[in-house]
């Protein structure tokens, strides 16, 4: 089980040269090599371009209320719109596309994790890779291996969670997307288990760019297992075709 380390902060390295000048560094060597394994990490994820236009599809949603269809709309930027008879599960397929548009969009390393100090824990042989802890207001965490993200961890005002990356799959571009994946849910403190989300994602590509086309989650908590899913078609680039 993943647990919290202290974290501290240097302000800076002192070091030594051979012709006896001294040397500051305000970039500890594992600060720097935190930000290396996750900038390489968060580089090698598909993200939409910045001239992403948006686009329209129709919606199928499986879920505790039967099935229904409609339409939806993923803009540039913003929330995504459905159009759907309203039903308890359209709220859960709307926040679930949400997520979805909003880990594919155009998001440079320094504007994301990249803002936060770090540093590279040492080398403690798990199969999950390398820690890196950040300095940042969820007390956040990744275990880095081959050059993409295998767990993260953070803290939220009502627990924390734990998210494992069990599959990537390759994008003709080189990147990789992210197709199943597992939330793990803790109480603030402790390690019960107080639910899991197991999820399974699927694109297509139109029009060069990688759209979602399916999420499954199967979720485990007080109320029982339930299992939902909505899958996208008839996708709709703005400005082109299908």
């Amino acid at each position: 089980m993943f647990g919290w380390p202290n974290i501290t902060s240097s302000d800076a390295l002192t070091r030594a040269r051979e012709d006896g000048t001294i040397v500051i560094s305000t970039t500890p060597p594992a600060r720097a090599g935190a930000d290396e394994l996750l900038r390489q990490a968060h580089e090698s994820v598909y993200r939409w371009p910045g001239s992403f236009p948006g686009f329209s599809a129709t919606i199928r949603i499986d879920g505790i209320e039967g099935g229904a269809d409609g339409t939806v709309q993923v803009p540039s930027s913003g929330a995504p719109s459905l159009r759907v008879d309203g039903r308890e599960d359209v709220a859960w397929a709307r926040r679930e596309l949400a997520s979805m548009a909003s880990h594919r969009r155009h998001l440079p390393y320094e504007d994301a994790d990249g803002r936060h100090p770090k540093s590279l824990r040492p080398d403690d042989g798990s199969p999950l890779g390398r820690l890196v802890v950040l300095e940042d207001a969820l007390h956040s965490a990744f275990r880095l291996q081959d050059g993409r993200v295998r767990e993260i961890s953070r803290r939220h005002r009502d627990g924390r969670f734990t998210l494992q990356l069990q599959a990537w799959e390759p994008v003709p571009d080189g990147r990789w997307l992210a197709t199943a994946f597992t939330a793990l849910h803790f109480p603030p403190e402790g390690d019960t288990l107080v639910g899991a989300d197991v999820y399974r994602d699927a694109y297509v590509a139109v029009d060069g760019l990688m759209l979602p086309a399916a999420r499954q989650v199967v979720s485990v908590g007080d109320a029982g297992v339930t299992v939902r899913s909505r899958g996208l078609g008839d996708h709709v680039v703005a400005g082109g075709g299908k």
